[in-house]
């Protein structure tokens, strides 16, 4: 039987009433302005990057420029080129592989070697080279990667000000941040009494444990390694010391997996902290195996995993995600999430013109495109 917390925790599907259906990708939504008690109990939120239109995927809102009709394509700016960016060499129902699409990935990655990381936000776990100042710079730059990308470079700068010079020194000190070094440090809907809250529980988790891998292996115990399970519990190891106000923003900071959230920022953090050390990943743990790692479903992904043949779904949540992981596992069983860079990249970059401008340019997957093959015939 289902528990009240879980009821109001359910997912509306598009025209329907909340409470029914699969959960959307919590993670990637935004919390309902408030009631007249501002931080009432938490309720169901809308889509943040997601807008369903007629059963479908959407640019999300920071993607509809004026430049997003039809219309022949501009030369590519300088900086801006696949090149340039620095890329290494069982869940789910995979989507039946083959031969052209491991030819496809590999061209990606090889395409993809190379340049600097920027305006990726893994760029600033990249700035320190103390392991422990790595790993608390990865876990506060996943855990704010949403938005536009300026707005989190922006946000995510002031923010390691406000932790000079080490963040994990900052967060482990003697005396916890102050309030007032904060003051006025928002981001998008999270407020910064939500920023201080959150660097309390990170304060806590590194008091209690020494690091954040430890928190995790606490979490799964003696029990077999299960992603879903062990990230839940990890996230929850951040919920209970959050306290009773601002529930909204304590619930998209610290989402719910179990739930069907997508969990696309702590997939990444997971991403960056588990694979590598390789130019862009970090390889700062040993708790996980890069083969279980599962994939940051965020706008790109989802969009490109379906014109990619990489999922069925159209629901962009875990199982989505999952989905899609299974179909690179294909390509890749030990490491499945290597492919995540260089095909978000695509997107992000707006390499892939063929959804704003009819028209296709160059890119290492088109082959493998459902919109190009539409269009040929």
């Amino acid at each position: 039987m289902e528990a009240a917390e879980d009821r109001e925790h359910r997912h509306a599907p598009p025209g329907g009433a909340p409470g029914g259906g699969d959960g959307g990708p919590q993670d990637e939504r935004r919390p309902r302005r408030p009631r007249p008690d501002p931080q009432g109990p938490a309720g169901d939120a809308e889509p943040d990057d997601f807008h369903p239109e007629r059963g479908r995927l959407v640019l999300p809102r920071g993607d509809r420029r004026s430049e997003d009709r039809p219309g022949t394509d501009p030369p590519p700016q300088e900086g801006r080129g696949f090149g340039d960016r620095r890329v290494p060499a069982e869940q789910g129902d995979p989507v039946r592989p083959s031969s052209s699409r491991r030819i496809a990935l590999a061209r990606l990655l090889e395409e993809g070697r190379g340049a600097e990381l920027a305006p990726d936000p893994v760029a600033f776990p990249h700035r320190y080279s103390d392991p422990r100042d790595a790993e608390a710079a990865a876990f506060l730059a996943a855990t704010f990667a949403f938005g536009a990308v300026l707005q989190i470079r922006n946000f995510l700068s002031r923010l390691f000000d406000a932790l000079p010079p080490s963040p994990h020194a900052a967060l482990t000190g003697a005396e916890p941040v102050r309030r007032r070094s904060v003051a006025g440090l928002s981001h998008r809907f999270i407020s910064s009494d939500g920023v201080y809250r959150f660097l309390r529980c990170v304060r806590g988790a590194y008091l209690a444990h020494g690091s954040l891998e430890r928190l995790y292996i606490a979490g799964r115990g003696e029990a077999p390694p299960d992603l879903r399970r062990d990230l839940a519990r990890f996230l929850d190891g951040f919920r209970d010391r959050w306290g009773k106000s601002l529930s909204r923003e304590r619930d998209f900071l610290f989402p719910r997996p179990e739930r069907g959230s997508a969990c696309k920022r702590h997939n990444l953090f997971l991403r960056w902290v588990v694979r590598g050390p390789d130019g862009v990943d970090l390889g700062l743990w040993s708790a996980v195996s890069p083969r279980d790692l599962i994939v940051p479903l965020d706008t790109h992904m989802a969009r490109l995993g379906g014109w990619l043949g990489l999922t069925r779904r159209k629901t962009p949540d875990w199982r989505m995600a999952e989905e899609i992981t299974a179909s690179l596992r294909a390509a890749c069983p030990e490491d499945p999430v290597k492919f995540d860079y260089p095909l978000t990249r695509l997107g992000i970059l707006r390499i892939c013109t063929r959804p704003r401008r009819g028209v296709c340019g160059h890119c290492p997957v088109a082959s493998l495109c459902s919109l190009r093959s539409s269009a040929a015939g």
